[in-house]
């Protein structure tokens, strides 16, 4: 991100007073219910897709029998998973 953009994207959320104008200044047309109705689920599955990664990295580095070439194949997508799920 540029620095021209981060300040424009700084002067504009500067300026919104509410969640329903912050919509409207992104294009939406949605109700404020509606845009809670679809943040609610996709907080929720980031949150489970953090917590289920974040377990099966935890499983592997602290049981030693896990630790087996087959395994590292979980360990890869469980990482790449959590990285992806922070995003």
């Amino acid at each position: 991100m540029n620095n021209n953009s981060a300040n424009a994207l700084c002067v504009d959320i500067t300026h919104i007073k509410n969640l329903t104008s912050f919509s409207k200044a992104l294009g939406t047309t949605f109700s404020l219910g509606v845009l809670i109705l679809l943040a609610v689920p996709m907080v929720l599955l980031v949150l489970i897709t953090v917590l289920r990664n974040a377990l099966v990295i935890w499983t592997i580095v602290v049981d030693k029998n896990l630790r087996q070439r087959s395994n590292y194949l979980f360990f890869n997508l469980a990482i790449l998973g959590f990285e992806m799920g922070k995003l």
